[in-house]
């Protein structure tokens, strides 16, 4: 999760195809379900490592997903 020691990205400057394939590509540990969706996405570096953060589209639940150098989610 985001603290002070994180930098925060523009998820904004990610295509349209990305956007939806890393908001769509989740892990909710509260519904314990995969691919729900995140609404009100925040993307932040942190030690060299990218993350989006949201809320389940179905709990509102908070989840991050890491994305990659490639910019996929794992």
């Amino acid at each position: 999760m985001r603290n002070s020691n994180t930098m925060r990205r523009d998820f904004s400057i990610r295509d349209e195809e990305e956007r939806d394939l890393l908001l769509s590509e989740t892990w909710c540990h509260v519904c314990n379900d995969s691919d729900l969706g995140m609404v009100e996405p925040y993307e932040y570096e942190a030690n060299g490592t990218i993350f989006l953060e949201g809320k389940c589209i179905e709990c509102g639940n908070v989840i991050v997903t890491e994305i990659d150098a490639l910019g996929t989610a794992r």
